[in-house]
């Protein structure tokens, strides 16, 4: 999940916030927090299939977006040509604001939005990311596929109940 903010000085209230909702109980099927990063949006690109501009790629429907976090910084655009990703997104972490918050410095978050299944552009990716990788100008440290937020399908990619449901949320 990724909020955008113009003003740092806001995450705490949004964090306590997300606090309030949970205890309504208000958030049924909510993961697990990993992790929370503040970064600084440095780049944005669109494919020209996705006939829309950079500016509003993440606001445009998509099937999903395929998540990079990388140590260091390596410009993404070689992978704009795979079929399949529609724009991309990417961000320089930066120390953290506050002790609840990861310190995201030196980290490169990076987010394909994507036009075909996450699984299938994700096979597509794994040569280019060899590539990348080897080339130690970058560090992969997680590439994954997600599937996009359906209406009224809230459960439609996790896993049912009586599997792992119980852990889904925090205690």
């Amino acid at each position: 999940m990724t909020y955008l903010f113009s003003d740092p000085s806001s995450i705490p209230d949004f964090d306590k916030l997300g606090g309030e909702l949970h205890e309504a109980g208000r958030m049924p099927l909510r993961l697990p927090t990993v992790d929370f990063y503040t970064a600084d949006l440095v780049g944005k690109l669109a494919a020209p299939s996705a006939v829309a501009g950079a500016d509003v790629i993440p606001s445009r429907p998509s099937l999903g977006i395929y998540l990079l976090i990388e140590r260091g910084h390596a410009d993404p655009s070689s992978l704009l040509d795979v079929e399949g990703v529609a724009g991309i997104w990417w961000y320089h972490g930066g120390s953290s604001p506050s002790a609840y918050i990861s310190d995201a410095h030196g980290l490169q978050l990076t987010y394909l939005y994507l036009d075909a299944d996450p699984v299938d552009v994700a096979r597509r990716l794994e040569p280019l990311l060899e590539e990348r990788w080897s080339s130690e100008e970058v560090e992969g440290l997680l590439a994954a596929p997600f599937y996009s937020i359906v209406p009224f399908e809230w459960d439609r990619h996790l896993p049912t109940r009586g599997s792992a449901t119980e852990t889904m949320t925090p205690t």
